[in-house]
C-alpha cells in the first residue's frame, strides 16, 4: 500500500486480547494490539513521522555527497594547477 495514503490511529477496542486494550488502526483493519494508550499513540505518530524523516535525511546526505564530490574535483584541479606552476618554472 501506498505509506502517504495510509493513516494509522489509536482506538481503544474491547475485541482486545487480555490485557491488551487498544489497537493501532488502519481505517478498520487492526494493525497491532497494545497494552497502553501512549503505546498505540507512539506508533501512529511513528507511522507518520518515520517517512518524512527518512526523506529529509536522503536530501542531506545527497547535499553531503555533493559536498564531497566537489572538494574532491577542486583538490584534483588544484593538484593539477600546481603540477602545471611547476612544469613552467
Amino acid at each position: 500500500m501506498n505509506s502517504e495514503a495510509e493513516s494509522w490511529e489509536c482506538r481503544e477496542h474491547p475485541d482486545g486480547p487480555l490485557g491488551f486494550p487498544f489497537a493501532v488502526m488502519m481505517g478498520e483493519q487492526i494493525v497491532s494490539w497494545v497494552r497502553k494508550q501512549e503505546d498505540a499513540e507512539f506508533i501512529a505518530r511513528a507511522r507518520e513521522v518515520v517517512p518524512r524523516l527518512v526523506k529529509e535525511i536522503t536530501v542531506l546526505m545527497s547535499g553531503i555527497d555533493n559536498i564531497r564530490n566537489f572538494v574532491h574535483t577542486l583538490d584534483s584541479d588544484l593538484y593539477n594547477l600546481d603540477a602545471e606552476i611547476k612544469n613552467r618554472l
